[in-house]
């Protein structure tokens, strides 16, 4: 969890001076490097259709890793954040409704723990925002 809000800060910092097309290069760089010394520990020679979807999970990583950044480039991250987690609740229903797995209860309390606060940090935000143009 601390390299991903490594990664999600440097991405902000950086979407100030580069293109998001740059930033999602470094940083799909940067990650190239330990996964790759992990294959040399665990490498199978993946199939045709291995291969394919590889290419295809690849791909649309990097274009959901693009929309990130540029959502990162227009909106401060405490903004872009409660969006993101919107997807624990899509994957809990993907999970139920696919492999008919229902969240367990630290599932459900992780969850009511992360709206609970980003709830917190944008209301907070906004108090913020509001006091600052109050005061100018």
């Amino acid at each position: 969890m601390l390299f991903v809000t490594c990664s999600k800060l440097i991405a902000k910092s950086l979407s100030r001076t580069d293109q998001p097309s740059t930033i999602v290069a470094y940083l799909s760089l940067t990650m190239m490097v330990p996964s790759g010394l992990a294959l040399f520990f665990v490498w199978q020679t993946p199939t045709l259709m291995q291969l394919l979807l590889t290419v295809a999970i690849g791909f649309m990583g990097s274009c959901g890793h693009m929309l990130l950044t540029t959502a990162y480039k227009i909106a401060d991250i405490s903004a872009v954040e409660p969006v993101v987690f919107a997807r624990l609740v899509w994957a809990a229903i993907v999970g139920w409704f696919m492999f008919a797995e229902f969240p367990g209860l630290w599932i459900w309390i992780g969850g009511a723990l992360i709206v609970a606060a980003s709830t917190w940090l944008a209301r907070h935000e906004s108090r913020e925002r509001r006091r600052k143009e109050k005061a100018a």
